[in-house]
């Protein structure tokens, strides 16, 4: 994260195209691809690279990917990620109910709730 965050300062272009890099070229890895989510999760500037990459996770055959995919959502709380994660499902059904948990939380933080 602190190298991540340094890099943003000196090239945001730059390391958000080498983070997307490296996503797709080790999409194939799911534990380096949990470990680019995780960094990417934190980090609200890596727009709209980072919300490519969690959306790409989404449809990952790992669910630990589709997982992480979720959280980066969970945490970015916005209408953007609203939109997106009300337009997917996914498997297992643990899977499926953090989603509709995860929706829920960010209507409700959104204020389309009561």
């Amino acid at each position: 994260d602190i190298l991540i965050s340094e890099e943003m300062k000196k090239n945001k272009l730059a390391t958000k195209a080498t983070l997307n890099e490296l996503f797709v070229n080790h999409y194939d890895n799911p534990s380096i691809l949990i470990g680019i989510l995780q960094v990417v999760s934190r980090n609200e500037n890596i727009y709209p690279e980072g919300c490519m990459m969690a959306t790409a996770a989404l449809s990952h055959k790992n669910f630990e990917v589709r997982e992480c995919g979720i959280r980066c959502f969970e945490n970015w709380v916005s209408e953007a990620t609203l939109k997106i994660l009300k337009n997917i499902s996914t498997e297992p059904q643990w899977l499926q109910d953090y989603l509709s948990t995860v929706i829920h939380n960010i209507e409700e933080e959104l204020c389309h709730t009561s």
